[in-house]
């Protein structure tokens, strides 16, 4: 039994007509359901090079270092697999090249989604993404 918290960074990334990048995860208990990239906070990493690092090894597009902000964190139980997750949101809006599928064996797919789209997924949209929809009712990636 794990008794510890990880830190996970899940990087929002809004487009130039203001849509969020998601994916469909395969291959796991917790398959079919949308994501945003992400990955756990290496030791030593800032949140800001684990937001870069993990956007480019998952999509192959590259942040501009500049615009990685954090919008939000929340506080994330998943019981059924007994974690605890503390989850860091950043923003990042501006940043160069097309997504690609880089990790076939865990994405199915990449989708530019509006705000009121992705959250219309909501039964298949991870815990932390449905944890900051409760938190922040009133976003919208078009007053960011």
């Amino acid at each position: 039994m794990e008794n510890f918290v990880r830190v996970g960074v899940w990087v929002i990334v809004i487009s130039p007509e203001n849509k969020i990048l998601i994916w469909k995860r395969k291959n796991s208990h917790w398959a079919w359901r949308y994501w945003f990239p992400w990955w756990h906070l290496e030791f030593w990493e800032s949140i800001q090079e684990c937001a870069l690092r993990e956007l480019e090894e998952e999509t192959s597009l590259q942040a501009m270092k500049p615009q990685v902000d954090v919008y939000d964190i929340t506080d994330d139980f998943m019981s059924e697999d007994n974690k605890h997750y503390i989850t860091i949101f950043p923003i990042i809006k501006k940043y160069t090249g097309n997504v690609q599928v880089c990790e076939p064996d865990k994405i199915q797919e990449w989708e530019w989604l509006s705000w009121n789209e992705m959250k219309a997924l909501w039964d298949n949209l991870f815990i932390p993404i449905q944890n900051f929809i409760k938190k922040n009712p009133s976003f919208d990636p078009n007053n960011i």
